[in-house]
């Protein structure tokens, strides 16, 4: 998105100094436009590096949007605020020298796309962390569907509808209320464990959407991530690392090859 936004941007510019009245200063970002490149890398990069602050500022926002509410507002003011005055600051930018523009986006470029990373990181951690805290949280239908089934055996055998067979499972005890990853012979599911030893079905997708699983290291948390096509992923936070490793090459093989690994 960033340099999409920013070549566009570049491009756009050349065009309006190309119909402009005043060529503008030689020596300046504007007056160098048209007769060297230097002040366009400098917009293109600029832009960019607006663009990563906006970004970060939203992602900061989704971190905070479910639990700290003052936060979230805090960060779209900001954001807000910040989009103005990168506007005047771009306004500015083209009586600037083309050498001291050119320095300026090549320390502000690479210090904006760190912070997009690192505010990026921390919407990806605390959105799970929130998610696995309240794993209720989700659509109405796996409830009403839930209240209908009547528990033929423990967790996840009781969510097994009738002809259904359980292929593979991954628990998780990392929440106060265990989740698990489930791929059946008719859908993959997200479930969890309700205090009276019951699968509570979170979200499912058809088979034919998984691409595949893995397991992997976010900070300190271990997760596990189902992949799908056309859907999001469905993540649990915990587990066994062996278990985890396990059951996401084992489910990997099974949307590559339609079978169960031996």
């Amino acid at each position: 998105m960033g340099p999409i936004f920013a070549f566009f941007c570049s491009a756009s510019v050349f065009i309006w100094h190309s119909f402009a009245e005043y060529p503008g200063t030689p020596g300046t970002v504007w007056g160098d436009y048209a007769t060297s490149v230097t002040p366009a890398l400098t917009l293109f990069l600029l832009c960019w590096a607006c663009t990563n602050i906006g970004l970060m500022f939203a992602a900061i926002a989704e971190a905070f949007n479910r639990d700290v509410r003052g936060l979230f507002i805090a960060a779209m003011i900001v954001m807000f605020l910040v989009a103005i005055g990168n506007t005047f600051g771009l306004i500015f930018l083209v009586d600037q020298p083309t050498g001291s523009a050119l320095i300026l986006a090549l320390i502000i470029f690479p210090l904006s796309l760190l912070a997009l990373i690192g505010a990026r990181l921390l919407a990806i951690v605390r959105v799970n962390r929130y998610d696995a805290a309240h794993p209720h949280g989700s659509s109405s239908k796996p409830r009403r569907s839930q209240k209908q089934r009547r528990p033929q055996g423990p967790p996840p055998q009781d969510m097994l509808e009738r002809g259904e067979r359980l292929l593979m499972h991954f628990r998780s005890d990392h929440t106060p209320e265990p989740q698990m990853l489930i791929a059946t012979t008719t859908r993959f599911v997200r479930a969890s464990i309700i205090r009276t030893d019951r699968t509570f079905v979170l979200e499912q997708a058809s088979p034919s959407q998984l691409v595949g699983a893995s397991s992997q290291r976010e900070g300190h948390d271990l997760v596990t991530i189902a992949h799908f096509r056309d859907r999001q992923d469905m993540r649990v936070l915990g587990g066994n690392p062996e278990q985890s490793q396990s059951f996401a090459e084992a489910v990997t093989h099974l949307a590559h090859t339609g079978q169960v690994r031996r």
